[in-house]
């Protein structure tokens, strides 16, 4: 079954991108530090529908994204550390 050209399971891995990634920058702008790792999946998610696609500059992006992530993951843990120790 196809819609548009594309087969149902690339709009699938569409939806749970777009969803996983709206719900991971929702949970970063609230300061939960959750937020990271759904983006993560969302990236993965988003990389296979793109390399499935041959959308290479888009795979880029997604990887782009990932190491932002990783980024925000390390800077976080080095940011809350001091806090854990005094406690």
């Amino acid at each position: 079954m196809e819609f548009y050209g594309l087969p149902w399971w690339n709009w699938l891995l569409q939806a749970i991108g777009l969803v996983s990634s709206y719900a991971g920058a929702e949970l970063n702008s609230r300061l939960d530090f959750r937020g990271f790792y759904i983006w993560i999946f969302s990236n993965i998610v988003l990389f296979t529908v793109h390399a499935t696609s041959s959308l290479w500059l888009l795979c880029l992006l997604d990887v782009g994204y990932l190491r932002l992530n990783l980024r925000g993951i390390l800077h976080w843990k080095r940011q809350l550390a001091p806090m854990r120790r005094g406690s």
